[in-house]
């Protein structure tokens, strides 16, 4: 799933470090145009380190819940071959079964807020998707420049044309 949003990412970036000003784009207009890029580049590095966290969790989680089942494995066997101490070891064998329980509730929750945290980022890549393909319908960037999302609306990469969220309907 990782790798596939990570090829999702670059079909849908298109990077032109070499984009000219629009004539006409003021210093001001050009300067929040270029810090909405980045912005906008950063967000989208530091979602895909999320995900890549919450995978490592969920994986740490699920070592944690297969150790915790080998020890409550290991812990049996040693309770029917020493009666001698077989108050201990049931007392160590409870404790393992709810460490198994609380790494098993680990895991299963990290994996809820992986899920969660995924759907939200495909939501977001559709809304975005959505509000890209309008703006291709709408042809107001005759240069054909990939818009850039700002405050109250989107302007194209070159800096010359911006269309309002109100007049993309979102």
């Amino acid at each position: 799933m990782f790798k596939h949003h990570l090829k999702l990412n670059l079909l849908l970036t298109q990077t032109n470090d070499q984009v000219q000003r629009d004539p006409g784009v003021d210093d001001a207009t050009w300067a929040q145009l270029q810090a909405d890029k980045a912005a906008a580049e950063a967000a989208e590095k530091n979602a895909a380190e999320e995900l890549r966290q919450r995978d490592i969790a969920q994986k740490n989680a699920l070592k944690e819940l297969q150790a915790a089942k080998s020890a409550a494995r290991k812990l049996a066997d040693k309770v029917a071959k020493d009666n001698a101490a077989a108050d201990e070891l049931m007392r160590q064998r409870e404790e393992a079964r709810i460490r198994q329980l609380q790494a098993k509730a680990a895991q299963a929750k990290a994996l809820a807020e992986l899920r969660a945290k995924q759907e939200e980022e495909e939501r977001k890549k559709r809304e975005e998707a959505k509000a890209q393909q309008k703006l291709r319908q709408m042809g107001v960037c005759v240069a054909g420049f990939r818009w850039i999302k700002q405050s109250g609306g989107y302007r194209c990469e070159a800096g010359g044309h911006f269309v309002s969220n109100a007049q993309l309907g979102i």
